[in-house]
């Protein structure tokens, strides 16, 4: 599993592309955390929707997971439904529709990105830290050691052949030169 990423360096100083470079040049990204993709998702919905369109999204879920308090809200969206779809015993997802019923006003912009997560860092980071209770869960179930341990076994004895093959490739090329 991969977090998600958004484009930015993280140095502080961040140095201009050369004109000539600009071509094939590939951004820099830092990481994007769950709960600040959440927040940016609610206000370009809120700025970008027609009045009552609608914005649905995915979100993963723990058990522990109440979408009253813990799903992100924005004083714009009204939270119509929530569907949970479980993907094993301990976590799955939810589908969230949510309406637009205010106008958006772009000066209470940073009111609205606090008032984003009802229970502030604790809803936040139920969604945010679900990488790590999902790893957590994995290493508490025995046969998922097991299988990790296995595939970790069988990915070194893959790495060993690879530099098995390539030490005689060299030998190969130094005895034929």
């Amino acid at each position: 599993m991969s977090g998600a990423r958004k484009c930015g360096s993280k140095k502080d100083k961040v140095r201009e592309i050369l004109p000539e470079h600009r071509y094939d040049h590939v951004a820099q990204t830092r990481p994007y955390a769950v709960s600040n993709v959440m927040e940016d998702l609610l206000d370009v919905a809120a700025r970008s929707l027609v009045m009552e369109g609608r914005l649905v999204y995915i979100i993963p879920s723990m058990l522990d997971f109440d979408p009253k308090s813990d799903l992100p809200m924005h004083p714009c969206l009204q939270f119509v439904s929530s569907c949970y779809q479980p993907l094993s015993s301990q976590y799955g997802r939810r589908v969230v529709t949510m309406q637009k019923i205010g106008n958006y006003e772009v000066d209470k912009r940073e009111e609205y990105m606090n008032a984003c997560w009802l229970n502030g860092p604790e809803s936040a980071n139920k969604c945010a830290n679900i990488r790590e209770k999902l790893i957590e869960l994995a290493r508490a179930d025995p046969n998922k050691q097991r299988k990790a341990a296995y595939r970790k076994k069988k990915r070194k004895a893959r790495q060993a052949e690879l530099k098995r093959a390539k030490l005689l490739a060299q030998e190969k090329t130094e005895n034929g030169s």
